[in-house]
């Protein structure tokens, strides 16, 4: 076994072992232990002999002195989200977890989007209490919520505690769960040396400072006094949080009941009682109302709901406006492309928005060029540019005709005919300058599509019929 990365220090009467800052674990820092063997007998025949003298020294019972560890709530985020994303708590799969350290204060903040076995999502959160307890971490849950209403909380938090008891130096008492930092954390790390279990004195305590920046500081040790722990009250469940919303809509009040929900549960409780409400409300006006609260305080998920739901109203500027934000900060090449074409695809619904997003679109085909893209976003390119330099009557039809054909070349097959047979009846609707080429595209259209869409045989049907009665 490799011996523990500790040093020996003499002075002062009797021996001590001291390590400091090294990682214990991913967002575990170990910043300064100090421990003090029990010696009996004589002190130098128990060091002497060289090299192996630490492991002698920690084969005998050891006291903790001072211990320092710092936790990063980023970095314990992390290895929450290795240990649960994918697993099943409470019966429900889980897809998703965010820790937050709140500022200020000893508390954590923690976000759970699960799945149940039909695919519905389910958001579960806890605004959960770091309460020293002499020398342990006492984890109690203050509020607990879920989202859609009729999901328990307490079951999902019950299921945690379960899971998490699996640990060296965790236990659950009731519904709290206590952590051992010295258990959890450091007697695996100096195992290796072959000591004994460390220990505090009696009058041993743990204290917890918040640094910031998601930082906190636990300090261990023999005069370290621990503030007296306030009694353990049961978690508080938020049942209600959509219907609180909606009355602070009502009253005039969204922003102020918003603010307190996230001060219950964190940003996560309100902007999910705000996604239960937009499913389910009647009222478009009171769905939009409540999306507007979530989207001002930056939720990307909210406001493109809220986007979608006006866009169905009739008013898609706010759609346009998302869209347009999305590509522009999209760092994928491919990504940013298909958020060129939906933008420009939807910016072309607007009064006099054709020009602007048949500019787009023109910019975008020459950056793909002639390689280096996948074919399918090549051709989706080709296609929405036809459709919109076809819908502007300041384009010639032979540059509609070349879109459409190139959108053809990299689509293939019937997506490519059918781009083709759109643009073909587009271009007849234009008049008799282009039935040339609105025939070329028809026929070639033809050639490759053989059960096109009933909306464009029904388009092409109805241009036949038209045909013939001029020519009669």
């Amino acid at each position: 076994m490799a011996e523990a990365p500790l040093s020996l220090l003499l002075g002062g009467g009797s021996p001590r072992l001291v390590a400091e800052d090294r990682l214990l674990l991913p967002g575990v820092r170990l910043r300064r232990l100090r421990l003090r063997p029990v010696v009996s007998g004589s002190l130098g025949e128990l060091l002497s002999g060289g090299p192996g003298r630490v492991r002698r020294l920690l084969g005998r019972p050891v006291e903790v002195e001072r211990c320092e560890i710092e936790l990063r709530a980023e970095a314990m985020e992390e290895l929450l989200r290795r240990a649960l994303r994918g697993s099943t708590v409470g019966g429900l799969a889980v897809s998703r977890v965010d820790l937050e350290l709140a500022e200020g204060r000893e508390e954590l903040l923690l976000h759970l989007a699960l799945t149940d076995r039909y695919g519905v999502r389910v958001d579960w959160g806890a605004r959960i209490a770091m309460v020293p307890r002499r020398s342990c971490l006492c984890l109690q849950a203050r509020t607990l919520w879920a989202s859609p209403s009729g999901a328990d909380p307490y079951l999902i938090w019950r299921a945690l505690l379960a899971r998490a008891v699996c640990a060296r130096g965790v236990s659950v008492q009731g519904e709290h769960l206590s952590v051992d930092p010295l258990g959890l954390w450091l007697d695996r790390w100096l195992v290796l040396g072959g000591h004994r279990p460390l220990r505090l004195r009696g009058d041993g305590g743990l204290q917890l400072q918040a640094r910031g920046y998601g930082s906190l500081d636990l300090l261990l040790g023999e005069r370290v006094e621990s503030r007296a722990p306030s009694p353990a009250a049961p978690a508080q469940g938020i049942a209600d949080a959509p219907a609180r919303i909606l009355r602070g809509i009502a009253a005039g009040k969204g922003a102020q009941v918003y603010e307190e929900l996230a001060e219950l549960g964190g940003d996560a409780l309100p902007e999910s009682a705000v996604w239960e409400l937009a499913s389910v409300a009647e009222d478009l006006g009171q769905a939009c109302a409540a999306l507007e609260l979530a989207a001002g305080r930056g939720s990307g998920r909210a406001e493109a709901r809220l986007a979608v739901m006006r866009g169905r109203a009739g008013d898609r500027s706010g759609l346009v406006e998302m869209l347009e934000r999305a590509w522009r900060v999209a760092s994928h090449p491919v990504v940013q492309a298909r958020l060129r074409i939906a933008w420009a695809l939807t910016m072309a619904t607007e009064a006099e928005g054709v020009g602007r997003a048949r500019r787009e679109l023109e910019g975008l085909v020459a950056e793909i060029g002639d390689g280096g893209w996948p074919s399918s976003i090549t051709g989706e390119a080709w296609a929405a540019l036809a459709k919109l330099r076809a819908g502007d009557p300041e384009v010639r039809g032979e540059l509609v005709l070349a879109a459409a054909f190139e959108a053809s070349h990299h689509m293939g097959g019937s997506r490519g005919g059918e781009t083709l047979l759109e643009v073909a009846v587009e271009l007849f609707e234009r008049g008799d300058v282009d039935v040339v080429f609105a025939r070329r595209a028809r026929a070639a259209g033809e050639a490759l599509v053989a059960n096109p869409d009933s909306a464009i045989v029904d388009r092409l049907r109805n241009w036949r019929s038209r045909t013939e009665t001029e020519l009669a």
